[in-house]
């Protein structure tokens, strides 16, 4: 199972924090589990940016397409996704792809607000 539960909500695996698809999309994202489903379609974390990506967006191979429909500018590092470089597709920490992978340096330890990821 990808979440735990708390009371009546169900959390996310990755950030125990956070309600699972609590997050909205474009949101920066930890797992699949913490993005949004929206009319019956389940947003997956994107494994080169690492920002709540509709289906669509990353079905044909384009790894730009996340970017420029979650408005990344090269000229504005707030907006920046994680820019991994190869496939980080960790769902839960360590993250050990992160390191010398992904350039943010945000990415994963202060990439969710209000998440600290548990370790794995």
């Amino acid at each position: 199972s990808q979440a735990s539960l708390r009371g009546d909500a169900v959390m996310s695996r990755a950030c125990t924090a956070l309600e699972a698809h609590s997050l909205q999309p474009c949101d920066r994202c930890l797992s699949h589990d913490l993005c949004p489903v929206v009319d019956g379609v389940a947003w997956s974390c994107d494994w080169i940016s690492k920002h709540c990506a509709h289906p669509s967006w990353v079905a044909g191979g384009n790894a730009d397409e996340v970017g420029r429909r979650c408005n990344e500018s090269d000229a504005v590092p707030s907006t920046w996704g994680a820019k991994c470089k190869k496939r980080c597709d960790e769902q839960i920490a360590p993250f050990s792809c992160a390191p010398g992978n992904c350039l943010n340096s945000d990415f994963p330890c202060r990439w969710v607000e209000g998440c600290m990821p548990p370790l794995g």
